[in-house]
């Protein structure tokens, strides 16, 4: 559940330049300065009384004249290695000297945020222009982590049963404003039944078959990115198809995993396989 963003400059940026900045621009948001702690269902802000922002910002090489592989090798390393639970969850490791410039790898835990609002955090450390959001407006101050929101952020659970209870607690949620808010209550039916037959369908779902991708998780995360491509090159090839850049999308992710499936020496044919997609519901 940790996020990992990277930043690549083409200008010279220091360690103390960058903890400036956090100090600065990052900390604004009090949450960062806390650690969540449970209690027994549920969990709760608490400051933390030893923080000190060089514990987050720190400094990390790679070798001379190294290149994407080797920093795609050193976000994976990250992005394997969990989080300090004695401090606040996140950090940000400094990559002095990358192809010129420097580079930055990120790592929040999702309790913390929402993607969409940390977009907007780490767009802040940046310097602000005319018309730009004001990151505030997407990650308030500290209050209890929504235990829905979380329930929603993670998916679809491996035991339909922990589903199921946190969803029901959200339900409760909706009874007791629909209860306070008689108005509101016309559409509260409509949303028991759909999340019933919503809850009837995961359960009665066949598991997908076996392929490598249903090997046990071995710890080990690797990461790896492309070249940006045109949006609108995407576009022109949903509209000569008849259908949404999303379609696209898709259509590309999963002919990549049929090849990557294949060279695996599994079958293909006919195979059917699901995958969790989150959904931004911000207005």
């Amino acid at each position: 559940m940790t996020i990992v963003g990277l930043i690549v400059l083409e200008g010279h940026l220091g360690r103390a330049r960058l903890r400036d900045l956090i100090a600065e621009r990052f900390l604004i948001f009090d949450r960062f300065r806390c650690i969540p702690i449970a209690d027994g269902s549920s969990a709760n802000w608490v400051t933390s009384r030893q923080f000190d922002v060089n514990d987050h910002v720190l400094r990390v090489a790679l070798p001379a004249h190294a290149g994407q592989h080797e920093l795609e090798a050193l976000v994976g390393e990250l992005a394997s290695t969990p989080l300090n639970p004695a401090r606040p969850l996140w950090t940000f490791h400094l990559v002095e000297r990358f192809r010129g410039g420097s580079a930055i790898i990120v790592r929040i835990h999702h309790c913390y945020a929402d993607g969409m609002a940390l977009v907007q955090v780490l767009l802040s450390l940046g310097d602000g222009k005319p018309g730009a959001v004001d990151p505030r407006a997407g990650l308030a101050n500290p209050g209890p982590p929504d235990p829905s929101a979380t329930a929603n952020a993670v998916g679809l659970w491996p035991q339909v049963l922990g589903r199921v209870l946190r969803e029901g607690a959200d339900l409760l949620e909706k009874g007791l404003h629909y209860a306070l808010h008689p108005a509101d209550s016309g559409t509260a039916l409509q949303d028991a039944l759909k999340f019933a037959a919503e809850l009837a369908h995961i359960a009665t779902q066949s598991d997908d078959p076996p392929t490598c991708l249903k090997r046990p998780l071995s710890g080990v995360r690797r990461v790896a990115w492309a070249d940006p491509i045109s949006l609108e090159e995407v576009r022109i090839i949903g509209k000569v198809l008849g259908c949404t850049i999303n379609d696209v999308l898709v259509s590309l992710l999963s002919g990549a995993l049929g090849r990557y499936l294949e060279s695996q020496g599994d079958n293909v044919t006919a195979l059917k396989i699901r995958a969790t997609v989150p959904v931004s519901l911000r207005s």
